[in-house]
């Protein structure tokens, strides 16, 4: 069972993910690549100033870990570690070592995702942690097959500020139930 939730750091991660979304953070070259630095500084990858275009580093658990800590939480659980073990949100093989090692923190039943908890999704047959990480901003209702869960994602392609299609900081809607061709839920982190 993971840790009770807090409405009000669920908020806050959920206002974080939202204020960056509003910036129009895209990837290079249509975007400016500071505000994708700043994640990656956020979280402590080396050299964030080497990121100049797409595809230079994947960045979706450090936006993601940059509204964690906007929200409030210490710097110090999101930051990239020298051993990749100890968990991070570097990738979501590291990320579900960090809510392993965390009490209370790994969310293994998609009902229990609330706004501002940080998932892991993927497809059927992929990656056993996962492909990509994202904010979660609602709650999926109602709980069938057939569920959906809205997110704020970076690094992803979906629906920017404005209604405009590009990739950057973006919103998404997306399945619960994983497929071969849809990234759903695989698990949850809620610090």
């Amino acid at each position: 069972m993971p840790t009770a939730y807090d409405p009000r750091r669920g908020n806050a991660v959920v206002a974080a993910a939202l204020a960056e979304w509003k910036k129009s953070v895209r990837e290079p070259p249509e975007g400016d690549p500071g505000p994708i630095r700043e994640y990656l500084r956020t979280c402590g990858f080396s050299h964030p100033e080497k990121y100049r275009a797409n595809g230079d580093r994947q960045w979706c658990g450090a936006f993601a870990g940059f509204c964690l800590v906007s929200s409030g939480v210490r710097p110090e659980v999101v930051e990239v570690k020298d051993i990749p073990e100890v968990g991070d949100l570097a990738s979501t093989y590291r990320l579900w070592h960090l809510a392993n090692i965390m009490p209370g923190c790994l969310i293994t039943r998609a009902p229990d995702l609330r706004p501002g908890d940080i998932a892991s999704v993927g497809r059927v047959g992929k990656f056993r942690f996962g492909e990509h990480i994202v904010v979660t901003s609602s709650r999926p209702t109602p709980f069938d097959d057939a569920s959906t869960f809205d997110t704020y994602e970076g690094n992803a392609t979906g629906t920017g500020f404005g209604g405009l299609r590009y990739e950057g900081v973006v919103r998404r809607t997306r399945p619960v139930m994983p497929s071969s061709s849809a990234k759903g839920f695989i698990f949850g982190f809620r610090p």
